[in-house]
């Protein structure tokens, strides 16, 4: 169950940090 849960963070956490990555990124390009 631990596994698991801390897959789904990670997951959680990584698309967080896209997120953040991107928004300028983008901003950046148009």
């Amino acid at each position: 169950v631990y596994d698991a849960l801390q897959k789904k963070y990670l997951k959680t956490l990584l698309f967080c940090i896209c997120e953040k990555l991107e928004g300028p990124m983008i901003e950046e390009y148009t």
